[in-house]
């Protein structure tokens, strides 16, 4: 049996420490909402640490976070995230 992936439309943000240290960091609401609740970027280390189905995941910097369909939030690896997404609107 074979089956194709869907084709959905998802919101992504990629992670960006340099945007985090910026005294009002310009991030998409939906992710703005869950910082500090679900989602937390560790200066001293670089790495963001996020909720996910799956438990605490962590994330590194140029990882891409993605909003699934229910509104899940899982992160996906900048090599991954080109050979399975396209960018349909900056």
């Amino acid at each position: 049996m074979k089956a194709r992936k869907k084709q959905i439309v998802v919101e992504v943000w990629k992670l960006d420490s340099e945007e985090m240290r910026k005294q009002k960091p310009d991030v998409p609401d939906w992710v703005a909402s869950r910082i500090g609740v679900g989602l937390y970027f560790d200066f001293l280390n670089q790495r963001w640490y996020m909720d996910t189905l799956d438990g605490i995941t962590t994330a590194h910097d140029r990882d891409y976070l993605v909003q699934g369909v229910t509104g899940e939030v899982y992160p996906v690896k900048d090599d991954v995230f080109k050979h399975t997404y396209e960018i349909i609107e900056p």
